[in-house]
């Protein structure tokens, strides 16, 4: 059984029942294709390496190296785990916001919420099949 797949219905998704290595792991492979030099170019702004990290939010998370640096997967995976966490913090380990959040910036996930099914979710839904693929999570979810 795939266990990530029970957790498309309504039920929020904590922290607690999410590896958060795996989670950057798919993340990884959703924003990157594990691609150290990759670049996104959006009209949100320019996004670079592992994680697809910007450069000022690396710098809001406590970065203070250059560009060419955030470049190294060492360090944007250690900025952009940073972020993804302060993300579950922020919005009380509901993981399906927190990547929300990552994709499209906290003002919109928060200011137009995504009032669809999760696992239609552009990005939340390929984040949470890579996360099956990779590391399917050991813990059922249930509506207790």
């Amino acid at each position: 059984m795939k266990y990530l797949t029970l957790i498309s219905l309504l039920l929020p998704i904590n922290a607690f029942a999410v590896n958060v290595n795996c989670l950057v792991k798919a993340m990884i492979k959703a924003e990157s294709s594990g691609d150290p030099e990759a670049i996104n170019i959006t009209h949100i702004g320019v996004s670079y390496g592992l994680m697809q990290i910007q450069l000022s939010t690396a710098q809001d998370m406590g970065f203070r190296g250059t560009l060419a640096e955030l470049f190294k997967p060492a360090v944007n995976k250690k900025y952009g785990t940073r972020y993804i966490k302060y993300l579950l913090r922020r919005y009380h380990d509901q993981v399906y916001l927190s990547l929300d959040a990552y994709n499209r910036g906290m003002q919109k996930a928060e200011d137009y919420p995504y009032k669809g099914d999760w696992k239609n979710h552009p990005y939340v839904g390929k984040i949470i099949g890579f996360m099956e693929e990779i590391c399917p999570v050991k813990v059922q979810l249930s509506a207790n």
